[in-house]
């Protein structure tokens, strides 16, 4: 039976000749893994062109609960985001976030109101033209709550040290290692009011902002014991550094 539904692409990876698999999340199915094929005609490559990390589509699709490798039929643009392709930043930044949404997130789970904060975040991701640097802290901040791990907001005078493994601000250092020391628990605090709009207002140095990336990634870990290792970090770094 054909469907009709949004997707976004996180990952996409030569099957032959002729056949791509692509790895889609969907509003109506969760992330799937599609087959799509026609790579030897013209309609086919102007279709895979478009299986693009966090390129948002139209898709009309063979979908079976029974099977774990569906079908497209047809997609199409369903948003235009140019200058991810042109744009080394937007690029790099798309590909990381496409590999950690991919990692994150579990086979066939549908969250409509995730995937419109996906698809909202890729439309303002695109209509940025500067200083984006902290886009993907405040991102995967976000995403957090959609996700049911997100901190407690209880940064006080008191409880000034961020607790990666309660989740919280507590008075004074836990008893284990997966805390922040007081200066970059402010920091991460700032996190609660950032917006993706203006995520450029939040001051950070190259190596407080390094260090907020890597608290966020082991929160996940601890939380929901993944993403785990992120090949795309290194390439990030590498362009933000």
């Amino acid at each position: 039976m054909i469907h009709k539904t949004k997707g976004i692409v996180l990952h996409r990876f030569k099957y032959s000749d002729s056949k791509y698999i692509a790895k889609i999340y969907t509003k109506q199915f969760g992330l799937q893994s599609y087959m799509v094929f026609g790579a030897n005609s013209k309609k086919g490559r102007m279709q895979i062109n478009l299986l693009q990390p966090l390129f948002p589509l139209d898709m009309q699709v063979y979908h079976k609960e029974t099977v774990e490798l569906q079908k497209v039929k047809e997609i199409a643009v369903l948003y235009p985001v140019n200058s991810f392709s042109v744009d080394i930043i937007k690029n790099s930044l798309a590909v990381f976030i496409a590999e950690f949404i991919l990692k994150t997130l579990k086979e066939n789970d549908a969250d409509e109101k995730l995937f419109e904060f996906i698809l909202n975040s890729i439309k303002i991701l695109e209509s940025l033209n500067e200083n984006m640097n902290n886009f993907n802290l405040v991102f995967f901040f976000q995403l957090s709550k959609y996700l049911g791990i997100k901190p407690e907001n209880n940064y006080s005078e008191t409880h000034k040290i961020f607790d990666l493994q309660s989740g919280r601000f507590v008075v004074g250092n836990p008893t284990h290692k997966n805390f922040l020391n007081e200066k970059i628990s402010k920091k991460f605090s700032d996190l609660f009011y950032a917006s993706l709009e203006q995520s450029n207002k939040l001051k950070l140095s190259v190596h407080e902002r390094r260090y907020l990336l890597d608290t966020i990634i082991k929160f996940y870990n601890i939380h929901l014991d993944r993403p785990g290792e992120l090949k795309s970090l290194k390439v990030l770094s590498e362009v933000f550094s």
